[in-house]
């Protein structure tokens, strides 16, 4: 009886077979500092919509709507540099990247609806 489930090794991509600016991109989405700031920014979008509540003022929505596009942001930053930086292959065999381009999509999506709508529907938010 196993209680490992059965994966694929993880795949790394080769900085051999890498253009210059390629590599330098790669080492970035490589980075350590690069990991904290994205796990850091996770926690502040989730603080960001924890706080929203049913009733606030004009003023606190719209701050709360300002760091919600900067975290959306920063997430299509962190997905274009992880794509570029490890390559298709590796990016989409990894399955929280996968899911996190999933994420990214969605939030690029209701951005569009945003723009052409004056609706505050939300495909990703949860609350108030």
């Amino acid at each position: 009886m196993k209680l490992v489930p059965k994966e694929a090794p993880l795949r790394k991509a080769s900085e051999n077979k890498m253009s210059g600016m390629r590599k330098f991109i790669h080492k970035i989405a490589e980075a350590d500092a690069f990991e904290i700031f994205i796990q850091l920014c996770i926690v502040g979008n989730i603080l960001q919509m924890a706080i929203a509540y049913e009733g606030a003022s004009d003023t606190y929505t719209s701050v709360l709507e300002g760091f919600n596009l900067a975290f959306t942001c920063v997430f299509i930053a962190e997905a274009a540099i992880r794509l570029i930086g490890l390559g298709p292959n590796v990016y989409f065999h990894d399955n929280w990247y996968r899911f996190d381009f999933f994420v990214v999509m969605a939030s690029i999506v209701e951005m569009i609806i945003d723009g052409f709508t004056n609706s505050s529907l939300s495909i990703l938010a949860v609350g108030p």
